[in-house]
């Protein structure tokens, strides 16, 4: 750290809100104030620069910055008033800004921002973060307690009260090691992108789908398998328990680490599982044998999010996102079931059952995963086989020509697909390359909603009771779900987006991501490394990419061979076909309702927990305020309480601060409140809360 260290240790003894961001993108200037207005629930904000209790560090540029880390140092020496900052001679790996600022009603908040030399990724950020900052605030010195961490990534904004339920979360439970809020698509940049252009539409399904059932879900085991880095919370002693020492290796928060602090060259495998760290971090968590930890998802505390809008962009985020979650499931099965972490903790005996059965869950889903592109491609092609030939109520002349061309595009557009995702990129600078991509995913997406067309026509006009019991159970379990959690209208004007999009997540996402796992880049929003590895590190990575997409082909292929093939010595497979479509059919619609509907039944526990709590909190309280506005209303009451003392400590009348900080502020005739912009020096460690 280029500055003094003095700063940091002055700040121990405060209540500190660290809140330090992983910058994306290597060409623009980060937005500051639009990550700092929602943590103040008035959204207004000052910077006091006139009248600072100590001196502020100053720093500028020296050799070896880029030219975006120069733009970066300039503008925030604005923000933070460094009038005449000071030359290093030496070339330091991050830059520090500290400085107080004023929100209004609130106490004056110590911000810190931390500058990286270099792009060394998001797990480098987070080691400063937790190992460096927290580490030395939290453990070296007095420490505040109780220590709880919030992780913001740029491009994700929090509610008025959102971060203020994470941190009630885990203050009412002290089994709660970390929990996360509900994240949604930001609509604010484009509200008509979220259902007129279809990449956003469908993500927009996906979070909130995945918020009412799997978050929802997990949340009741007290396992969810991952935290989002984008919007989450820790306690700072469940990542690093006391009793195990400020050094130990034994920490769960060590594994978080290990892909950034391993001396050698990681290997592949691990290498695609640590673009899922956060997975690896929940699983620590929860397997940790000092305490009981849980993992809670906090409904309501909302968090907007910008999400990629492009085939491109969201083709390279799902390859991270897909690769990381494949691997580390696997790793947290080894880990927690054939190790018996599970049973090594802490927790009560109903609880690691819970537990158990969760990861096994979460085992039979793993299969699925794997088997999921043969699976699609044969409920596609049985359908088509049993409403074109075999006796369906689609029957006409010239309906084999149409099922064989049918057939035939399909392979075409897979095995495309497939030398697309083996030698190319999504965002290539061949214009010809990127429209490619987006003609195999509006095709399968046209595919797609005529399969779903003539499936509910034929489930409609079956006189087969119980298949269409089943398949209507299917469709419905989302909607039903998202309307107990008050989601329904949002869910119903993006689900024909989502079907449209389904072919695109499973054939091309997933074709992708299996065939650049020898890429452990980060993938998205325009930060991937460009250092050359050595050969033979990359020669590790492609004959470990060469072996997997090997096997997942093979099985994938043997899969569709072994219900395709005939058995009654035919040349043909439409007398197979006719005999197993409803079995097949059966098995398909059975395994998506048998998810659907464990994961239902966990949201419906959730739900019930849920308003369990807020009706025994409103009933203790006798219907008075919430945690939230009981917590805000208590800081401001400490600080008016502070601002007398100041007054009387300075003879009484001769303060040039009012004892009531509201009197004398201009008034904002645009925000109808007084924006406060009178210089104050930093106060007392008021609430732990803030």
């Amino acid at each position: 750290i280029d500055g003094r260290f003095n700063n940091l240790v002055a700040l121990q003894r405060m209540g500190i809100y660290l809140d330090l961001e992983e910058m994306y993108r290597e060409n623009g200037l980060m937005d500051i104030h639009g990550r700092i207005q929602p943590i103040d629930r008035y959204n207004i904000d000052s910077i006091d620069d006139k009248k600072a209790s100590r001196e502020q560090p100053r720093f500028t540029v020296d050799n070896g910055q880029t030219v975006y880390a120069v733009d970066i140092v300039t503008s925030v020496t604005v923000e933070f008033g460094e009038k005449n900052p000071i030359e290093f001679l030496v070339c330091a790996d991050l830059h520090l800004f500290e400085n107080v600022i004023n929100y209004e009603n609130y106490p004056p908040l110590q911000m810190m921002f931390a500058l990286k030399e270099f792009n060394a990724g998001k797990l480098d950020t987070h080691l400063w973060f937790f190992e460096g900052f927290a580490h030395h605030m939290l453990v070296s010195g007095a420490g505040v307690e109780p220590g709880w961490l919030l992780t913001l990534n740029s491009g994700t904004r929090p509610e008025e009260t959102s971060i203020v339920k994470l941190i009630n979360a885990m203050d009412k439970d002290r089994n709660v090691a970390g929990c996360c809020g509900e994240i949604t698509v930001d609509k604010a940049l484009a509200p008509r992108n979220v259902f007129y252009n279809w990449y956003v539409a469908s993500q927009d399904f996906e979070y909130k789908v995945g918020n009412c059932l799997d978050k929802a879900f997990e949340s009741v085991c007290g396992y969810i398998s991952v935290l989002p880095g984008a919007f989450s919370a820790y306690r700072w002693s469940a990542l690093s328990p006391p009793e195990l020492g400020p050094t130990s290796d034994k920490r769960p928060i060590v594994p978080y680490f290990k892909s950034v602090t391993h001396g050698g060259v990681i290997n592949p495998f691990y290498g695609n599982m640590y673009l899922a760290e956060d997975r690896i971090l929940a699983l620590e968590l929860v397997c940790s044998r000092t305490a009981a930890n849980t993992l809670k998802y906090v409904k309501n505390s909302v968090a907007v999010t910008d999400v990629p809008d492009s085939c491109a962009t969201l083709t390279k985020q799902r390859r991270r996102w897909m690769n990381g979650s494949f691997f580390a499931q696997i790793f947290a099965l080894w880990q927690g079931l054939l190790l018996f972490r599970i049973f090594t903790t802490r927790h009560s005996w109903y609880r690691k059952l819970i537990l158990m059965n969760e990861l096994l869950f979460f085992a039979l889903n793993t299969i699925l995963t794997w088997f999921l592109v043969g699976i699609f491609y044969l409920t596609f092609t049985i359908l088509w086989n049993s409403f074109l030939i075999n006796g369906g109520s689609l029957r006409f002349e010239g309906a084999d020509a149409v099922y064989i061309v049918i057939q035939f595009i399909y392979l075409i557009l897979m095995f495309t697909t497939f030398l697309l995702a083996m030698g190319t990129q999504p965002d290539s600078p061949r214009r010809s390359l990127r429209a490619l991509y987006k003609l195999i995913s509006l095709v399968f997406g046209v595919f797609m909603l005529a399969t779903f067309a003539v499936a509910v026509y034929n489930v409609v006009v079956s006189t087969r009771i119980v298949l269409m019991a089943i398949g209507l159970a299917a469709v419905l379990s989302y909607i039903l779900v998202a309307v107990l959690h008050g989601e329904g209208v949002h869910v119903l004007l993006t689900y024909l987006q989502y079907t449209f999009m389904s072919p695109t997540y499973i054939n091309i996402f997933q074709t992708f991501a299996f065939c650049n796992t020898h890429d452990l880049s980060w993938g998205t929003k325009g930060l991937d490394s460009n250092d050359v590895s050595q050969k033979d590190v990359q020669a590790k990575r492609n004959e470990f990419r060469t072996y997997l997409v090997l096997c997942w082909a093979i099985t994938n292929l043997a899969l569709i061979y072994g219900i395709t093939s005939p058995t009654d010595g035919t040349s043909g497979s439409a007398t197979v076909l006719a005999i197993s479509a409803d079995g097949f059919l059966y098995f398909v619609l059975g395994t998506v309702v048998f998810f659907n509907g464990v994961k239902s039944l966990g949201s419906l526990l959730f739900l019930v927990q849920y308003w369990f709590g807020r009706c025994c909190c409103c009933f203790s309280c006798g219907g008075g305020p919430s945690a939230e506005s009981t917590a805000d209303e208590n800081v401001k009451n400490e600080w008016k309480a502070y601002r007398q003392n100041e007054k009387i400590a300075s003879g009484g009348g001769g303060s040039e601060r009012s004892s009531d900080w509201r009197q004398g502020t201009p008034h904002d005739p645009k925000r109808g409140k007084p924006n406060t912009a009178a210089a104050v020096t930093p106060g007392p460690a008021v609430s732990d809360r803030v």
